[in-house]
């Protein structure tokens, strides 16, 4: 059996995979090794070949990190570029084969509703069976590759962004690093320049030129769009870079991409794929405002406020739906849990962790209820005394009222946060804080943390 036709049976082995339906291997040069599945012409498997490539190159060049795979995701089908990085057998380093991880790498295009960690769990061994087959034939001269060029003139965007917009865009930024705490930098990049970005403490930016990373992430995003059209008439929704020790994620936008790295020590792959979207949401539309509508910040907050004031606020989940939320979320059900949220109109919360937090940030939702008993400890072990009460007992409590508040000693809570907690939590237990707390009410399907305002003297 010939080289050519012993790879072929291997991916012929891939291909019967539970959801693939075509696999290239390549070297990272773009030069075609072999292929498996059905495709129109040999011309469209060079293309692809040669796509992919580039990809992958532009994926090790923009991380010191060591790639483990990209995974490019729309709406018709998956498609993961990953290297045959699995270590050769001890005893062929002794007979002088070099290894090299980055040599050659492998394209399966997969249906869209793949298991991800099943595809590499049934695939790994048939990897390492192809890339020892191609190091021992010695057959394949290390490919030259020349790097990304990346043009080091600072240009300007076309979009002009007013003052509003720019300090909105990174005060969104600000909160997507409270709701993951392990985010690295995140940037929006149009036309192949950042116009927002955020960089946290824990980066190293010694290691990281965020420019030339941006303008990779975009030259990235858009030959992996070109590619998934050509494949599927597609557009590719979202690109996860796999490192060694963080994810890189790349959303296309309205003329834009936005681009987050995350480190993997204290975020779940799943959990991520949740938050992000909350946030995707505000940046498209102030990115398409500003490039298209131009409709001002201000003139979109006053419309929001307006409609607040004719009581059309977006609506929470009802109670029922919220407890299976959580219900799913507690699961790791994440994408069902996404599913269940965008369904509703919910864009008055962000996830944050485990929590839903609304937009204004005076109170939180969190799933089942908590272990109250006589007190709350803080970080500096203060102690806050709560007295538990009914709702009606904790209406009748209240030390005076207004149209809008009531208040209980130095401390006052607006009656339509209450009344949209009470909306949800029925029957619900109140806790009530001696001191300034968080008010905590419950039932068993949730807990409510509000926040309380100063009363006025």
């Amino acid at each position: 059996m010939d080289l050519k036709e012993e790879l072929g049976n291997f991916l012929d082995q891939l291909k019967q995979l539970k959801g693939v339906e075509s696999v290239v291997l390549a070297q990272r040069d773009g030069n075609l090794i072999e292929y498996a599945g059905i495709w129109p012409s040999k011309d469209d498997i060079s293309n692809m070949s040669s796509a992919a490539s580039t990809i992958y190159n532009l994926g090790i060049q923009m991380s010191s990190q060591v790639l483990k795979y990209i995974l490019i995701d729309g709406k018709k089908s998956k498609v993961v570029i990953a290297p045959l990085s699995s270590p050769l057998h001890p005893s062929l380093k002794e007979q002088g084969i070099f290894d090299d991880s980055y040599e050659f790498f492998i394209t399966m295009i997969a249906q869209p509703q793949i298991n991800l960690g099943g595809l590499f769990l049934q695939s790994n061994d048939w990897l390492k069976k192809i890339k020892t087959t191609i190091f021992t034939s010695g057959t394949f001269k290390t490919a030259l590759i020349n790097e990304f060029n990346i043009n080091e003139h600072q240009a300007s965007s076309s979009l002009d962004l007013s003052e509003p917009v720019s300090l909105e865009l990174e005060k969104i930024l600000k909160n997507l690093s409270r709701a993951v705490p392990e985010l690295y930098f995140a940037y929006i990049v149009f036309d192949g320049v950042i116009i927002s970005r955020l960089i946290t403490k824990s980066t190293n930016l010694r290691s990281i030129n965020l420019d030339n990373t941006a303008k990779m992430s975009y030259s990235l995003f858009q030959i992996a769009n070109r590619c998934v059209w050509l494949l599927k008439k597609m557009k590719a929704d979202t690109i996860l870079l796999d490192y060694e020790s963080s994810f890189q994620f790349i959303y296309g936008l309205e003329k834009a991409i936005f681009s987050v790295e995350i480190g993997k020590m204290r975020q779940k792959l799943g959990l991520i794929r949740l938050i992000i979207p909350q946030f995707l949401q505000r940046i498209n539309k102030l990115i398409q405002d500003a490039s298209g509508k131009h409709i001002s910040l201000d003139n979109t907050m006053n419309k929001t406020k307006k409609k607040r004031k004719r009581g059309k606020t977006t609506e929470l989940l009802p109670p029922t739906k919220l407890a299976l939320f959580f219900k799913l979320l507690n699961e790791e059900k994440y994408e069902e849990a996404a599913e269940l949220v965008n369904s509703y109109d919910t864009n008055d919360y962000v996830i944050e962790n485990d929590s839903l937090v609304h937009w204004t940030r005076v109170f939180s939702i969190r799933a089942g209820i908590r272990p109250w008993e006589a007190s709350f400890k803080e970080k500096d072990l203060m102690t806050f005394k709560f007295e538990k009460f009914t709702k009606e007992e904790f209406l009748n409590k209240a030390d005076s009222e207004d149209i809008e508040s009531l208040y209980y000693g130095n401390k006052k809570f607006l009656k339509k946060d209450l009344n949209l907690i009470f909306n949800f939590v029925e029957a619900p237990a109140i806790w009530l804080p001696m001191k300034f707390a968080p008010l905590v009410i419950q039932n068993n399907e949730v807990s409510v943390y509000l926040a309380p305002g100063p009363a006025k003297f």
